[in-house]
């Protein structure tokens, strides 16, 4: 029979490889990408008819519950939400507003990566032409959740001046596709 302490390191081994962590596969949990499809359901629509940005937090609450604050109204181009007083932050998110032909929408900004990598979240963006991203404020990667069309779009899109769209950039890699 194995000592008291080793029997108590087996179960705990036992109990983590059932639970496994937290944040597997993705940074993200399934529930806080099931919200963010859900939310921007709505939030895109609204975004198009005030040709404005729309932003807020996502954040945990003391219960452990996921809460999202917003929607603030930010401009065609930026929105800036003030850093909730509660909870745990974990993410931003914003919509791109309506489509616009004379800016580039359809990916992240490198402000965006930006701001959440010096606020030390990760970041959700919802684009005119209805794909929806994740940026990893660790690694400074975006990635493409689901393509165009998968959240509402916006009826004047234009997908003739959107070009290719790779699933995932790098910081640099984005830098580059967006000719910065």
């Amino acid at each position: 029979m194995p000592p008291p302490r080793l029997s108590f390191l087996v179960a705990l081994s036992a109990i983590l490889s059932l639970t496994g962590p937290a944040r597997a596969e993705t940074p993200y949990t399934p529930q806080e990408l099931s919200l963010m499809r859900a939310f921007f359901q709505t939030m895109q629509p609204r975004s198009f008819e005030l040709n404005a940005e729309l932003c807020g937090y996502i954040l945990r609450d003391d219960a452990g519950h996921l809460r999202i604050t917003g929607p603030i109204l930010g401009d065609a181009a930026s929105c800036g939400a003030p850093w909730p007083t509660w909870g745990v932050v974990i993410a931003s998110w914003h919509t791109h507003g309506a489509f616009n032909p004379d800016a580039y929408n359809e990916l992240p900004s490198d402000v965006d990566v930006e701001t959440d990598v010096e606020e030390g979240i990760d970041g959700w963006v919802a684009t005119p032409g209805g794909r929806l991203w994740h940026v990893n404020g660790q690694t400074e990667t975006i990635d493409l959740i689901c393509g165009q069309g998968c959240l509402p779009a916006d009826p004047d899109y234009d997908p003739s001046q959107t070009g290719e769209i790779a699933k995932r950039y790098t910081y640099e890699e984005l830098l580059d596709r967006l000719g910065e």
